[in-house]
Protein backbone atom coordinates (compact mmCIF):
# COMPACT_ATOMS: atom_id res chain seq x y z
CA UNK A 1 0.00 0.00 0.00
CA UNK A 2 1.53 3.16 -0.89
CA UNK A 3 2.24 6.32 0.92
CA UNK A 4 0.65 9.63 -0.20
CA UNK A 5 3.01 12.45 0.58
CA UNK A 6 1.98 14.97 3.28
CA UNK A 7 0.35 17.55 1.78
CA UNK A 8 2.13 21.23 2.12
CA UNK A 9 -0.49 23.75 3.80
CA UNK A 10 -1.70 26.05 2.29
CA UNK A 11 0.04 29.82 2.50
CA UNK A 12 -1.86 32.27 2.93
CA UNK A 13 -2.96 34.72 0.19
CA UNK A 14 -1.33 38.05 0.19
CA UNK A 15 -3.57 40.91 -0.45
CA UNK A 16 -3.62 42.31 -3.99
CA UNK A 17 -1.84 45.65 -4.74
CA UNK A 18 -4.37 48.40 -6.20
CA UNK A 19 -4.19 49.33 -9.28
CA UNK A 20 -2.59 52.65 -9.89
CA UNK A 21 -5.05 55.26 -11.89
CA UNK A 22 -4.62 56.09 -15.18
CA UNK A 23 -3.51 59.93 -13.99
CA UNK A 24 -1.48 59.07 -11.49
CA UNK A 25 0.64 56.59 -13.94
CA UNK A 26 1.10 59.32 -15.97
CA UNK A 27 2.25 61.45 -13.52
CA UNK A 28 5.07 59.10 -12.34
CA UNK A 29 5.84 58.99 -15.46
CA UNK A 30 6.10 62.67 -15.79
CA UNK A 31 8.33 62.90 -12.99
CA UNK A 32 10.72 60.15 -13.90
CA UNK A 33 11.17 61.73 -17.53
CA UNK A 34 11.51 64.87 -16.34
CA UNK A 35 13.98 63.62 -13.83
CA UNK A 36 16.15 62.07 -16.84
CA UNK A 37 15.77 64.99 -18.95
CA UNK A 38 17.17 67.24 -16.18
CA UNK A 39 20.18 65.16 -15.87
CA UNK A 40 20.97 64.48 -19.52
CA UNK A 41 20.69 68.46 -19.05
CA UNK A 42 22.58 69.09 -16.67
CA UNK A 43 25.58 66.74 -17.93
CA UNK A 44 25.19 68.51 -21.49
CA UNK A 45 24.81 72.14 -20.24
CA UNK A 46 27.45 74.63 -21.55
CA UNK A 47 29.83 75.91 -18.42
CA UNK A 48 28.86 79.16 -17.63
CA UNK A 49 31.60 81.67 -18.51
CA UNK A 50 32.75 83.73 -15.23
CA UNK A 51 33.21 87.52 -15.33
CA UNK A 52 36.95 88.58 -15.91
CA UNK A 53 37.86 91.09 -12.83
CA UNK A 54 38.67 94.70 -14.33
CA UNK A 55 42.17 96.26 -13.29
CA UNK A 56 42.41 99.10 -11.13
CA UNK A 57 42.40 102.32 -13.05
CA UNK A 58 45.65 103.89 -13.67
CA UNK A 59 46.65 106.85 -11.27
CA UNK A 60 47.61 110.42 -12.89
CA UNK A 61 49.23 112.15 -10.09
CA UNK A 62 48.85 115.88 -12.15
CA UNK A 63 51.81 118.47 -9.99
CA UNK A 64 52.39 121.43 -9.55
CA UNK A 65 55.25 123.03 -7.48
CA UNK A 66 55.21 125.74 -4.50
CA UNK A 67 56.84 129.19 -5.00
CA UNK A 68 59.84 129.77 -6.99
CA UNK A 69 59.29 125.65 -8.52
CA UNK A 70 58.28 126.49 -11.87
CA UNK A 71 58.62 122.73 -12.65
CA UNK A 72 57.82 120.62 -9.74
CA UNK A 73 61.12 119.46 -9.17
CA UNK A 74 60.61 119.04 -5.31
CA UNK A 75 58.46 115.61 -6.74
CA UNK A 76 60.98 114.36 -8.40
CA UNK A 77 62.29 111.68 -6.15
CA UNK A 78 58.73 111.26 -4.70
CA UNK A 79 57.68 107.29 -4.95
CA UNK A 80 54.48 107.16 -6.87
CA UNK A 81 53.48 103.17 -6.52
CA UNK A 82 53.29 102.71 -10.08
CA UNK A 83 51.20 105.79 -10.94
CA UNK A 84 52.41 107.77 -13.75
CA UNK A 85 53.33 111.50 -13.33
CA UNK A 86 52.24 114.36 -14.98
CA UNK A 87 53.72 117.35 -14.66
CA UNK A 88 52.58 120.82 -15.18
CA UNK A 89 55.20 124.02 -15.45
CA UNK A 90 53.86 127.38 -14.56
CA UNK A 91 55.96 130.64 -13.24
CA UNK A 92 55.17 129.58 -9.60
CA UNK A 93 56.70 133.49 -8.85
CA UNK A 94 55.68 136.29 -6.58
CA UNK A 95 56.84 139.39 -8.88
CA UNK A 96 59.81 139.97 -7.09
CA UNK A 97 63.70 139.67 -7.22
CA UNK A 98 63.73 138.89 -3.33
CA UNK A 99 62.37 135.33 -3.69
CA UNK A 100 62.60 134.17 -7.52
CA UNK A 101 64.38 135.31 -10.36
CA UNK A 102 60.65 135.58 -12.48
CA UNK A 103 58.67 138.91 -12.47
CA UNK A 104 55.53 137.31 -12.95
CA UNK A 105 53.14 138.68 -10.43
CA UNK A 106 51.79 136.07 -7.84
CA UNK A 107 48.03 136.63 -8.70
CA UNK A 108 48.98 136.89 -12.60
CA UNK A 109 51.09 132.83 -11.53
CA UNK A 110 48.30 131.56 -10.23
CA UNK A 111 45.84 132.14 -13.19
CA UNK A 112 48.59 131.02 -15.17
CA UNK A 113 48.45 127.98 -12.93
CA UNK A 114 44.87 127.32 -13.04
CA UNK A 115 44.61 127.12 -16.70
CA UNK A 116 47.88 124.81 -17.11
CA UNK A 117 46.55 122.35 -14.63
CA UNK A 118 43.00 122.68 -16.36
CA UNK A 119 44.68 121.51 -19.57
CA UNK A 120 46.98 119.12 -18.40
CA UNK A 121 43.87 117.78 -16.75
CA UNK A 122 41.29 117.43 -19.70
CA UNK A 123 44.37 116.28 -21.84
CA UNK A 124 45.13 113.52 -19.29
CA UNK A 125 41.36 112.30 -19.09
CA UNK A 126 40.67 112.36 -22.96
CA UNK A 127 43.81 109.57 -23.05
CA UNK A 128 42.32 107.54 -20.33
CA UNK A 129 38.62 108.06 -19.21
CA UNK A 130 38.70 105.52 -16.80
CA UNK A 131 41.90 107.04 -14.81
CA UNK A 132 41.86 108.30 -11.13
CA UNK A 133 43.25 111.62 -11.48
CA UNK A 134 44.85 113.25 -8.22
CA UNK A 135 45.96 116.85 -8.25
CA UNK A 136 49.16 117.63 -6.14
CA UNK A 137 49.88 120.75 -4.83
CA UNK A 138 52.69 123.13 -2.55
CA UNK A 139 51.91 126.24 -1.35
CA UNK A 140 51.49 128.50 -4.22
CA UNK A 141 50.21 125.18 -5.90
CA UNK A 142 48.03 124.41 -3.60
CA UNK A 143 46.21 127.40 -4.00
CA UNK A 144 46.11 126.33 -7.50
CA UNK A 145 44.76 122.87 -6.90
CA UNK A 146 41.97 124.25 -4.38
CA UNK A 147 40.53 126.37 -6.70
CA UNK A 148 40.75 124.56 -9.95
CA UNK A 149 38.94 121.92 -7.31
CA UNK A 150 36.02 124.51 -6.86
CA UNK A 151 35.87 124.56 -10.54
CA UNK A 152 35.42 120.74 -11.10
CA UNK A 153 32.87 120.65 -8.01
CA UNK A 154 31.06 123.27 -9.75
CA UNK A 155 31.17 121.36 -13.76
CA UNK A 156 33.02 123.78 -14.83
CA UNK A 157 35.73 121.44 -15.94
CA UNK A 158 34.66 118.12 -17.80
CA UNK A 159 35.67 115.31 -15.89
CA UNK A 160 33.78 113.35 -13.59
CA UNK A 161 34.39 114.77 -10.13
CA UNK A 162 33.99 110.96 -8.60
CA UNK A 163 37.48 109.92 -10.17
CA UNK A 164 39.67 113.20 -9.18
CA UNK A 165 41.65 112.94 -5.64
CA UNK A 166 43.71 115.88 -4.75
CA UNK A 167 46.98 116.21 -2.08
CA UNK A 168 47.52 119.90 -0.89
CA UNK A 169 50.64 120.29 1.38
CA UNK A 170 50.52 123.94 2.97
CA UNK A 171 47.60 125.39 1.40
CA UNK A 172 47.19 129.35 1.97
CA UNK A 173 43.38 128.41 1.37
CA UNK A 174 43.22 126.39 4.12
CA UNK A 175 39.41 126.37 5.22
CA UNK A 176 39.89 128.43 8.92
CA UNK A 177 43.79 128.92 9.48
CA UNK A 178 45.11 129.50 5.84
CA UNK A 179 46.30 132.94 5.61
CA UNK A 180 43.46 133.34 2.70
CA UNK A 181 40.83 132.13 4.90
CA UNK A 182 42.32 134.65 7.47
CA UNK A 183 42.74 137.87 4.89
CA UNK A 184 39.58 138.55 3.60
CA UNK A 185 39.03 137.68 0.34
CA UNK A 186 39.94 140.74 -2.11
CA UNK A 187 42.81 142.02 0.42
CA UNK A 188 46.66 141.76 -0.36
CA UNK A 189 49.92 142.84 -1.09
CA UNK A 190 50.51 145.04 -3.40
CA UNK A 191 54.06 144.72 -3.40
CA UNK A 192 53.99 140.86 -5.00
CA UNK A 193 50.80 141.05 -6.26
CA UNK A 194 49.29 138.73 -3.49
CA UNK A 195 45.25 138.85 -3.14
CA UNK A 196 43.33 137.04 -0.73
CA UNK A 197 41.54 133.93 -2.57
CA UNK A 198 39.46 133.33 0.58
CA UNK A 199 38.99 129.88 1.94
CA UNK A 200 38.75 126.78 0.07
CA UNK A 201 36.16 124.19 0.58
CA UNK A 202 35.52 121.37 3.16
CA UNK A 203 33.25 119.58 0.66
CA UNK A 204 33.51 119.48 -2.54
CA UNK A 205 30.14 118.48 -4.72
CA UNK A 206 30.31 115.10 -7.26
CA UNK A 207 32.85 112.73 -4.67
CA UNK A 208 35.98 114.50 -4.76
CA UNK A 209 38.17 113.25 -1.88
CA UNK A 210 41.10 115.27 -0.74
CA UNK A 211 43.45 115.86 2.23
CA UNK A 212 45.22 118.68 3.42
CA UNK A 213 48.34 118.28 4.93
CA UNK A 214 49.53 121.78 7.43
CA UNK A 215 52.83 121.84 10.10
CA UNK A 216 51.44 123.53 12.86
CA UNK A 217 52.76 127.09 13.06
CA UNK A 218 53.42 127.27 9.10
CA UNK A 219 52.52 130.44 8.44
CA UNK A 220 50.99 129.79 4.85
CA UNK A 221 48.31 127.41 6.18
CA UNK A 222 48.44 128.13 10.22
CA UNK A 223 48.07 131.75 11.39
CA UNK A 224 46.40 130.57 14.59
CA UNK A 225 49.63 132.92 16.37
CA UNK A 226 50.82 135.56 14.03
CA UNK A 227 54.03 135.84 15.06
CA UNK A 228 55.29 131.96 15.02
CA UNK A 229 53.43 131.55 11.67
CA UNK A 230 55.99 134.31 10.47
CA UNK A 231 58.96 132.70 12.06
CA UNK A 232 57.17 129.57 10.63
CA UNK A 233 57.66 130.33 7.26
CA UNK A 234 61.16 129.80 7.35
CA UNK A 235 61.91 127.40 9.65
CA UNK A 236 58.37 124.92 8.86
CA UNK A 237 57.24 125.79 5.44
CA UNK A 238 60.59 124.31 3.72
CA UNK A 239 59.93 120.68 4.98
CA UNK A 240 57.15 119.06 3.94
CA UNK A 241 59.10 118.15 0.73
CA UNK A 242 61.54 115.86 2.58
CA UNK A 243 59.08 115.33 5.31
CA UNK A 244 56.16 114.37 4.43
CA UNK A 245 55.66 113.96 0.52
CA UNK A 246 55.52 110.05 0.83
CA UNK A 247 52.10 110.64 1.82
CA UNK A 248 51.41 111.46 -1.94
CA UNK A 249 50.37 108.53 -3.14
CA UNK A 250 49.25 106.40 0.20
CA UNK A 251 45.50 106.46 -1.50
CA UNK A 252 44.28 108.11 2.17
CA UNK A 253 41.68 110.88 2.00
CA UNK A 254 40.45 112.15 4.91
CA UNK A 255 38.49 115.18 3.24
CA UNK A 256 39.54 117.18 6.39
CA UNK A 257 43.24 118.82 7.38
CA UNK A 258 45.94 116.58 8.53
CA UNK A 259 48.17 118.26 11.51
CA UNK A 260 51.66 117.96 11.44
CA UNK A 261 53.58 118.20 13.92
CA UNK A 262 56.23 120.84 14.29
CA UNK A 263 59.92 119.92 12.55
Amino acid sequence: MSRRSPRLPRLPRLPRLPRLSRRLRARVGAVVLTGALGAAGTALAPPVARATPTADPTRYFITLGGTCDPTGSSYDRVDLRGGVRVRVTYPASVGTWLLCNDRVPFQRSVGIGVAAAREALLATYARDPQGEFVLVGYSQGAEVVSLLLADIADGKVAVPPAQVRAKLYADPMQPGTGIGATVPKGLGVPIIDFVSPGPGRTIYAGGIRYTRYCIVTDGVCDTRRPILGALGYFTQHPQYPAKFFGTIADGVYLDAVQWLPKQ
